[in-house]
């Protein structure tokens, strides 16, 4: 692979960059809003990678050009192609010197990722979700391009970049050091990507339930067979019948919610000829008033949210029943987890009518 070839796949990447960053730009009032649902967090992950990867790269560029001028060396060319380019430069330069100029680029690379995840993980008060998820995404991709990509496709094509320089025999025990520190900095991202205190915190960082655990890489996971802060908890009663795919998700969305709700909630899941209905049941446990989110999936593939309010002295009539959201189509776990719980802690704020006996349809 020649890299006038990689020139022009990175034209091709910024030509399609631009139209997808012109779309979040149009949509930014909804997209940059405190829910963030999944296709939305899928353009934001895409958009941290033709926003992030051409900037990286040119303060990567810039990173030797200071080692160069820092040296008494002489840039005698700079390319910039928004997903690659090159430094060109004169000198005579010793060994090390030739190695901390192949260096500077990913040290400047491994900066940026350090002060992106710093500034999201200790800000006070964080940004909202979407933007740490912009910004984590971008801080980890350009990472990974530096450490994993780059060094792969330098090697596997020949084309002499930064990568092969660093480890070129001639650098002899200083190529340990470079070994050293490549895997140690992947090493550690691999051990605190598995903590699942440090996996929670990313999760709420970017907006997911309490409960839903976020990898550096984004991908999801849940706490729902982990106890949390030793609440009792009372389980579904177990089917008599094998579940339908259908019922298998809304049991799935209900255990990754009830994981994460800070009391004790209740699921039961109803089957009918008309819909399939898991419903959420839970009490302030004050004022007796029990509250039920039903999240119901239709046959046609559509989806409804309903809220009851019940008073704690007559349960059999609801004092409010509404809807709090309709899908044409049932949307994935991960966002219906998020609507299930949004929807839920909507319906924790209705206030008891004053007229108990007051219904809305």
């Amino acid at each position: 692979m020649s890299f006038q070839f990689l020139i022009l796949i990175s034209v091709f990447y910024a030509f399609i960059g631009v139209r997808l960053l012109r779309d979040v730009w149009r949509q930014r009032s909804t997209v940059f809003d405190d829910n963030v649902t999944m296709p939305e967090r899928m353009q934001l992950q895409q958009a941290a990678f033709f926003a992030f990867i051409p900037v990286t790269v040119a303060l990567h560029e810039l990173g030797h050009a200071i080692a160069v001028w820092a040296f008494g060396g002489e840039v005698i060319d700079f390319g910039f192609y928004f997903f690659a380019g090159f430094v060109s430069y004169a000198e005579p330069f010793t060994t090390l010197q030739h190695l901390v100029v192949a260096a500077a680029g990913t040290i400047v690379n491994i900066i940026i990722g350090f002060v992106i995840l710093g500034f999201v993980l200790l800000k006070r008060p964080p940004l909202g979700p979407a933007w740490n998820e912009l910004l984590i995404t971008g801080a980890v991709l350009q990472g990974a391009n530096a450490l994993i990509f780059y060094p792969l496709l330098d090697f596997a094509t020949g084309m002499n970049g930064d990568w092969r320089q660093m480890y070129d025999a001639e650098n002899g025990a200083w190529r340990l050091a470079v070994f050293a520190v490549q895997f140690g900095i992947l090493g550690g991202a691999y051990v605190l990507n598995r903590r699942r205190s440090f996996r929670l915190r990313l999760g709420r960082l970017t907006g997911y339930p309490n409960g839903v655990e976020r990898g550096l890489l984004g991908s999801i996971g849940n706490s729902a067979r982990r106890p949390a802060g030793g609440r009792a908890s009372v389980a579904a009663p177990a089917p008599t019948r094998r579940l339908t795919l259908v019922e298998e998700r809304l049991v799935s969305v209900a255990e990754r919610v009830k994981a994460g709700w800070p009391g004790t909630v209740h699921h039961n899941l109803r089957s009918t000829p008309s819909a399939s209905e898991m419903l959420m049941i839970w009490s302030d446990g004050v004022t007796g008033v029990v509250r039920i989110a039903a999240l119901r999936a239709l046959p046609d593939g559509s989806g409804e949210l309903w809220g009851l309010l019940f008073s704690g002295d007559e349960q059999n009539v609801p004092i409010r029943r509404s809807r709090v959201h309709r899908w044409d189509a049932l949307p994935d776990d991960d966002d219906l987890t998020m609507q299930l719980r949004v929807g839920m802690e909507r319906i924790a704020r209705w206030p008891l009518p004053a007229d108990a006996s007051q219904i809305s349809g």
